[in-house]
C-alpha cells in the first residue's frame, strides 16, 4: 500500500485529484478508501504528519461520484479520535470497530486528523474542534464529488472526541457566508451528534482536587493545570448541560441534532466528588440537561429522537445499539 496524500485540493480541480488516487485504494472486503486528503491548508505540523488531513472509507459498493459509479449519495459519519494525539492509517485495517460495523451498515466513514494542543501555552481546546468543524464543512462542500448526503452528516467521538462532538452540535456553527473560501459557506453543525463517555458538567467535579497535577483534562479544558484554580463560571461555561439548555446557545442553533449518548454505567459519583471524565454519572445528567430542554423548548426530533445508552462493560452491545440507531436515522 502507497501512501499518496492529497495536498492542496482544488474546487473544480478535486475530481481529477480524487480520481488519481483511485489506483491506490485497496478493496478488503470491498472497502474502498482514500488516505490523507487534505481538508485545510494551515501548516502547523502535528510531530509525525499534517494536521489538517482525512481517511475516507467507503462501503462495498460505494464510490466517488466518478463515471461508473452506480451508488447513489450515502450517509456520512465523520469519528473524531480521543485524547490529544493524531494517529496515521496505511489502510482499512487499522479502523475501529465501530468503523467497521458502520460500513457493514452503508455509511461513508472520514476519520480527520486535528489539531494537537499545546498545554504549556495554554491553548484552547476549540483549536481543535475548529479543524473537525472545518472538516465537516469540507466533506460538505465536496459532498457531489464524495458522493455523499450532506444532509445526513453524522459525528462520532469518544472521551475528548465527544466533547467536541457535542460542542460541534450544541455551540456555534462556524460556517462564514463573508469568507472568500466557499468551503467556509457550509454549516459545521451535524445533523446527528453520537457522543461517548465524556465530562458533562464540571461543576461535578471535585473542587479540591487538582485532577493530577499537571492535570490532562484541567490543561485540555481551560488552560489550567490545576482544577482548585479554575473559576466557578468557567466550569459553567465549559460543560455541555448548560449549552444544552442555555436560552441564548439554544436561539443561536438553527436546530439542535439528535444524538445517542453513550456513558458507563457503573462507576457512577456523587457531584462533588467526580475525578474522572468519563464517570458514569455524567450520562444521567446530560439526559437530565435533555429533559429539561424538551420541557422548555417544543423540538419532537430531538425529545422523540435522541436515546441514551448506558453501557456495562461489554462494548459489543452498546456498540450495536448505537449503529442500529444511526443507521435508522439514516434510513439505511
Amino acid at each position: 500500500m502507497v501512501r499518496d496524500p492529497l495536498r492542496g485540493i482544488g474546487r473544480l480541480a478535486c475530481v481529477s485529484a480524487f480520481a488519481l488516487l483511485a489506483a491506490v485504494s485497496s478493496a478488503p472486503a470491498q472497502i474502498t478508501y482514500y488516505l490523507d486528503v487534505q481538508y485545510a491548508g494551515k501548516t502547523e505540523l502535528d510531530p509525525t504528519y499534517l494536521e489538517t488531513t482525512f481517511d475516507i472509507f467507503y462501503p462495498a459498493n460505494g464510490c466517488l461520484a466518478l463515471p461508473g459509479c452506480t451508488s447513489a449519495p450515502r450517509p456520512v459519519v465523520v469519528m473524531l479520535h480521543g485524547g490529544n494525539a493524531n494517529e496515521t492509517y496505511s489502510g482499512s485495517k487499522q479502523i475501529s470497530p465501530i468503523a467497521v460495523k458502520l460500513l457493514d451498515k452503508g455509511f461513508v466513514v472520514v476519520v480527520p486528523r486535528f489539531h494537537v494542543i499545546d498545554f504549556a501555552a495554554s491553548e484552547s481546546w476549540l483549536n481543535a474542534t475548529k479543524d473537525a468543524a472545518r472538516a465537516i464543512q469540507f466533506v460538505r462542500f465536496y459532498a457531489w464529488i464524495l458522493n455523499v448526503n450532506p444532509n445526513l452528516l453524522f459525528v462520532q467521538g469518544h472521551s475528548a472526541g465527544a466533547s467536541h462532538t457535542l460542542w460541534l452540535g450544541l455551540g456555534p456553527d462556524y460556517q462564514n457566508l463573508a469568507s472568500p473560501d466557499p468551503v467556509d459557506w457550509m454549516p459545521s453543525r451535524p445533523n446527528f451528534i453520537v457522543p461517548w463517555s465524556t465530562a458533562t458538567d464540571f461543576l461535578c467535579f471535585d473542587a479540591t482536587s487538582s485532577l493530577g497535577s499537571p492535570s490532562w483534562t484541567s490543561s485540555f479544558f481551560f488552560g489550567i493545570d490545576d482544577f482548585t484554580q479554575v473559576p466557578t463560571q468557567m466550569k459553567i461555561d465549559m460543560s455541555p448541560v448548560r449549552w444544552m439548555i442555555d436560552p441564548a446557545k439554544v436561539a443561536a442553533r438553527a436546530f439542535t441534532p439528535p444524538m445517542c449518548m453513550v456513558f458507563k454505567l457503573g462507576d457512577q459519583h456523587a457531584c462533588g466528588s467526580v475525578i474522572d471524565p468519563h464517570d458514569g454519572k455524567f450520562g444521567p445528567l446530560l439526559n437530565v440537561s435533555l429533559t429539561r430542554y424538551c420541557v422548555n423548548f417544543s423540538d419532537p426530533s430531538v425529545c422523540a429522537g435522541s436515546t441514551i445508552i448506558s453501557s456495562s462493560q461489554d462494548f459489543e452491545v452498546f456498540t450495536n445499539q448505537c449503529v442500529a440507531w444511526m443507521a435508522a436515522k439514516a434510513g439505511l
